[in-house]
């Protein structure tokens, strides 16, 4: 009969004498003292409870409550989001009352989410709703090990060693990647159905040490499976888990733990001072050998325990094969394969599967002897898998080098097109390599391809060379058992001159390997192996495709594209050339480009693989069908049925930050990725920037940190951390990581787009010019060059100099036309109409807004509502300083209708926008105090002000002048000028303000302020067109003044 815990109500043994999960003594009916000694700290608040049907923060609908312990209660919910069954864990609230304790929760529960493991149950996220924390996770079905122990009894030797087994498994994964579970115990370890085991809740236990939750003479964590470090208060490692495991162990075979007492202090001391009972006392059954192991776990001295999770392991796996084969317990594991595989192989050669590599983030591969692989723990057994490793170049000339990479990928292509096996791809490989510590080198030879597959659990490895004799080329592989490196197959085939590899000796050595592997002869011809017919029939280019896909993945657009224009060149039926070539282009603004090589590509769509027929569809569906739901289900289906394409993750993220302003979304889909390859730099940057969007620094700092451990400064990330500096308002920080950022690489438009903005919101207008001159002239492709005239054409116009601003606008309509960059040319078109505006051109001003509603309606159809409304604003304005109030007021009718259909992310902008020209209306009409409200509302701080309303910011400063409140006008012009540059909202402040506000300080008699704006002014509009009324009037008004 259970026990249930006063405190906590978490049910206990009848035979344990204080709780397991919070520590109280069990069997009194009054709450123990608080102050009392070494008594654990538990709860005085009543637990919140969700009761079934209920549904938390909008998305987790409650099924069943499936326990309750010491940190609260856990439900089993069905998330509405992601139409999954989950586990929610409601935690108690005085928990969570101190901040510092709510963000450890958070940071370990990030480190411990990186941990993605088939023996480690999944935690999500800490969320917050309605006042109460949770922690949400995967579930699990299927009971805690204390509560099997408690129902069976002593476990078999058998199952108990499959538990422990798994449980190594989970722990060397997180080891590895530095995070100590601290309270590992029965109730913490789930094993479902199929007798898959599962840890649970790491990083909790680590999470509570700290101010608000423990104190002198608290313990946190469970003391019966504490180990003596822990008791003490010492820094722990892994060694301390394997202490934990060893309690587990010895509880599984006896039913008992090793320590008892009646108070959480006297277990303490006995794990610290007294040795254990040999576990075979209390079960005469058990293994001799088992019994050592355990008390081996079990040392004091944590230098004389087994040193890693991987070595305990292998320590179970010789006990195990001990037993009798009958007594042996093998779980079910779950396939990592998107589908069922129906391949057969015969006992003998049952070890074998294939791994296919398909380069999606180019890139270097790693020499073994560099790696420091001693103590990294094997990884689980994946049935029918394979890895495909460098091939030797034995030719005796350096020219066919490329082979020794392009052979295995296009036997991973081939192998992995057919579904009949888990293909570990090339970059997968690199990832590994990447883990493990390894650095860059042209090759994978044989040690280092043994080494992966022992630590990703590969079954098979293909080995391979190619020699050349005249013009014959011979190809060689052998299939190895990747465990005890025996022959499994040997098969060489050879051609006349290198393109024959191309043309037969691919698909023969994929034949030869399947055959003997056991795939049986009618399935290897169904597969209809053809390599040149779903890639290219040139091995150049194919080299270059190779080299293209490298470029791609660090970011260098220009070179990628030079590649895959070569290889297309030779092979211009390439269809994944013309794939890379598109997102190429899309990077650098290319858009006519863009669109004619995907159209290229879905041309020659049935030349590719099944996995990247799904990369080119999801590409044509965005850039040329605009069919973005459809875009978001082939990433979804890619990340399904090849959960290892990070490319895919990327692109998703992208997609949800993108074109559905789902940040935090498209965070999680990052996270995935940086999951997947914890080093990779790509994923990190991403990461890093959706934080500093977030506002998120002390993460964003640690994604620098990590940055820098895994990969040497690049222009990318040091342009992120530029970003965040400028989010943080440190714009020095940020000014002088943009100039690291293009010291390494000079034209990376990313820096060049940002840095003029700087010195901009400085008011340090001759170095933004400066650095605009500079994007134009570094700005390497004609989208980005586009982009750079309308960058310096808004800093001339801004600056007065409406005549060459009008010039550079007409150049970036131009070159944006040319590659049909839409945005660029509806941009400069925009920003056209304003200069003529300004300038008093009042046709030509309507005629370019015409030209750029034209644009929307033809490019962008939905957007015209905004855009409608967006246009009747600056029909607005136009018909007021042409004086036709009745024309104005009509715009602003057709803005109100027009607002219904905006989309909401720009309803907040067109509402602003309105109360602008509503308010200029009344100001113009002179009333006042119809015009004080609505520029109140317009101008309050953090009022979404863009560039191209910023002109009008200072609609309340006018209003008040015109009242006659001088003193109300100066302060609000003051309020402008002394801007939070950290603020979500900054704005550039118009120069002509200063010419206003040296109006108004000296119509209230202050000289020495009046000269000083009136200064300011003319320095900024020194370059300004001849003849504008507010130079002319700032100098003879400065010239009175001295």
């Amino acid at each position: 009969m259970a026990i249930n815990c006063p405190r906590c109500r978490a049910d206990n043994p009848e035979t344990q004498r204080f709780c397991g999960e919070c520590g109280t003594t069990l069997g009194e009916r009054k709450p123990p003292i608080v102050s009392a000694p070494y008594v654990t700290e538990t709860l005085q608040t009543p637990i919140h409870e969700l009761d079934t049907g209920t549904t938390l923060a909008g998305r987790y609908q409650v099924i069943e409550e499936l326990g309750h312990g010491g940190m609260g209660r856990v439900y089993k919910v069905f998330d509405t989001d992601i139409k999954e069954k989950i586990a929610l864990k409601l935690l108690r609230p005085e928990l969570v009352l101190d901040k510092d304790t709510v963000e450890r929760f958070s940071n370990e529960l990030k480190l411990a989410r990186k941990i993605s493991h088939r023996n480690v149950c999944r935690m999500f996220d800490l969320g917050k709703s309605e006042g109460t924390t949770f922690i949400t996770m995967e579930f699990v079905p299927g009971e805690d090990l204390k509560k099997l122990v408690r129902k069976t009894g002593q476990l078999g030797a058998g199952r108990a060693l499959a538990i422990a087994k798994q449980v190594c498994e989970g722990l060397a994964e997180a080891h590895h990647l530095g995070v100590v579970h601290r309270d590992l115990k029965p109730q913490n370890i789930m094993v479902d159905e199929d007798g898959n085991a599962l840890i649970m809740d790491f990083g909790i236990a680590r999470s509570l040490r700290g101010k608000g939750i423990t104190g002198p003479g608290v313990m946190i964590g469970t003391p019966e499976y504490m180990s003596p470090e822990q008791i003490e208060g010492k820094e722990v490692d892994e060694r301390s888990d394997i202490y934990s495991l060893g309690v587990v162990l010895f509880e599984m075979v006896t039913a008992r733990v090793p320590f008892e007492g009646d108070t959480p202090f006297t277990i303490g001391v006995k794990h610290k001072s007294e040795r254990p009972r040999n576990p075979r006392e209390l079960n005469a059954q058990l293994p001799e050998d088992l019994s050592r192991l355990i008390l081996r776990c079990l040392e004091k001295d944590k230098a004389k325990r087994y040193q890693t999770a991987g070595e305990l392991r292998s320590a179970l796996e010789k006990v195990e094969q001990g037993l009798p084969t009958t007594e042996r317990v093998v779980a079910q594991k779950k396939s990592f394969t998107s589908r069922e595989i129906t391949v057969k192989f015969n006992l003998r050669k049952l070890a074998v599967p294939l791994l296919a590599a398909i380069v999606l983030a180019g890139a270097a591969v790693i020499i073994w002897k560099f790696i420091p692989h001693k103590g990294v723990p094997a990884g689980p057994k994946i049935e029918n898998s394979i890895a495909v490793i460098s091939f030797k170049n034995q030719s005796g000339d350096p020219a066919f080098d490329y082979l020794q990479e392009a052979i295995p990928n296009l036997l991973i292509t081939n192998l992995e097109n057919t579904g009949l096996f888990y293909v570990i791809t090339w970059e997968r490989m690199q990832d590994i390599i990447k883990q493990l510590g390894g650095k860059p080198a042209p090759t994978i030879d044989s040690d280092l391809g043994f080494e992966l597959c022992r630590r990703e659990g590969i079954k098979a490895i293909a080995i391979g060379s190619f020699t050349k004799a005249g013009d014959v080329f011979r190809t060689d592989v052998k299939v190895l058992d990747a465990e005890t490196k025996g022959l499994i197959k040997s098969a060489n085939t050879k051609g006349t001159t290198v393109d024959s590899i191309l043309d037969t000796q691919i698909d023969t050595l994929s034949r030869e390997m399947f055959l003997g592997l056991g795939v049986e002869k009618g399935k290897v011809e169904a597969a209809r192996l053809n390599i040149k017919e779903i890639t290219t029939p040139s091995l150049q280019a194919y080299a270059y495709f190779l080299k293209g896909k490298e470029a791609y993945n660090l970011l260098y657009w220009e070179d990628a594209k030079k590649n895959m224009g070569k290889a297309l060149e030779i092979d211009p039926t390439f269809a994944m050339a013309y794939v890379y070539l598109a997102w190429a282009n899309q990077n650098t603004g290319d858009v006519k480009a863009r669109n004619e090589t995907i159209e290229k590509a879905m041309a020659f769509s049935n030349r590719t693989s099944q996995k990247d027929r799904l990369y080119l569809e999801a590409g044509y569906a965005l850039f040329v069908k605009k069919d973005l739901e459809k875009h978001r289900a082939l990433l979804e289906e890619l990340i399904r049925k090849y959960p290892d394409e990070k490319w895919a993750l990327h692109y998703l993220g992208d997609f949800l930050w993108i074109y559905r302003s789902d940040i935090p979304g498209a965070r999680k889909q990052y996270e995935i990725w940086h999951e997947r390859d914890p080093q990779d730099a790509n994923a990190i940057n991403h990461l890093l920037v959706a934080c500093v969007y977030l506002r998120d620094f002390k993460k964003a700092a640690e994604y620098i940190k990590m940055h820098d451990a895994v990969a040497p400064p690049d222009s990318y990330n040091l342009w992120l951390q530029a970003f965040m500096y400028r989010r943080m308002g440190q714009l020095a920080k940020a000014i002088a990581k943009y100039k690291e950022s293009l010291e390494i690489k000079p034209d990376f438009d990313l820096s060049l787009r940002n840095m003029h903005r700087l010195f901009a919101l400085k008011e340090e207008y001759e170095e933004a010019l400066k650095w605009a001159n500079e994007f134009v002239s570094r700005a390497s492709s004609a989208g980005e060059k586009a982009t750079a005239y309308a960058s310096r054409g808004f800093y001339l116009y801004w600056l007065g100099n409406f005549k060459e601003a009008l010039s550079d606008f007409t150049l970036a309509e131009k070159m944006a036309e040319e590659v049909e960059n839409w945005d660029t040319k509806m941009e400069a078109a925009k920003w056209k109409g304003i200069a003529y505006l300004m300038k008093g051109d009042f046709e030509l001003s309507r005629k370019c807004f015409d030209e750029d509603f034209m644009i929307t309606e033809k490019h962008f159809p939905q957007h015209v509502p905004f855009y409608k409304a967006y246009a009747a604003w600056w029909m607005g304005n136009l018909a007021l300083m042409q004086g036709k109030m009745d024309q104005a007021k009509a715009r602003l009718s057709e803005m109100t209708s027009f607002l219904p259909m905006v989309d909401k992310d720009n309803q907040e902008y067109i509402n602003l926008l309105r109360d602008l020209l509503q308010g200029e209306a009344f100001l113009a009409q002179g009333a006042l105090d119809a015009a004080l409200p609505i520029s109140q509302k317009a101008c309050q701080p953090g009022s979404s002000f863009q560039d191209d309303s910023m002109y009008y910011m200072d609609l309340l400063a006018r209003v008040y002048a015109k009242r006659g409140d001088v003193g109300k006008a100066i302060a609000e012009y003051e309020r402008l000028f002394k801007q939070d540059i950290s603020a979500d909202v900054t704005y550039l402040v118009h120069p002509l303000y200063h010419y206003r506000l040296g109006l108004l300080y000296e119509k209230s008699g202050e000289v020495a302020k009046a000269k000083a704006q009136f200064e300011k002014f003319l320095d900024l509009w020194k370059d300004a067109d001849p003849g504008l009324t507010e130079v002319e009037d700032a100098k003879v008004r400065l010239k009175a003044l001295l």
